[in-house]
């Protein structure tokens, strides 16, 4: 997760720099090249959040399926099968919705 966390700060700090530039700058010598943030190596990598957002994603995924996959081998032991589709699915949207939804109601 904290791989993920550091994904989720070069995101927002990407569409920020984004944003900001956008918006306009006071001194547009201070972000563009040959002098700006933009000119070195690090001003690059936040300013390209497009990797940023594919790292979250894949790491997203990652620890999805490895959920899941948990999830299925503890079925397996207990009942001594694998579950089907309609055994596991519920129960992983519930469990998504469960994790989700207090942030839309607060």
């Amino acid at each position: 997760d904290g791989i993920r966390a550091l994904s989720l700060l070069w995101v927002i700090s990407g569409h920020c720099l984004a944003t900001w530039s956008t918006i306009g700058f006071t001194n547009p010598i201070m972000v563009l090249p040959p002098y700006g943030v933009t000119a070195a190596v690090v001003g690059q990598l936040f300013f390209s959040a497009r990797f940023a957002v594919d790292s979250f994603l894949l790491l997203s995924g990652f620890l999805l399926v490895i959920n899941v996959v948990k999830r299925c081998r503890e079925f397996e032991l207990r009942k001594g099968r694998m579950p089907s589709l309609w055994e596991w699915m519920p129960a992983l949207f519930g469990l998504r919705v469960i994790r989700i939804l207090p942030m839309y109601t607060a």
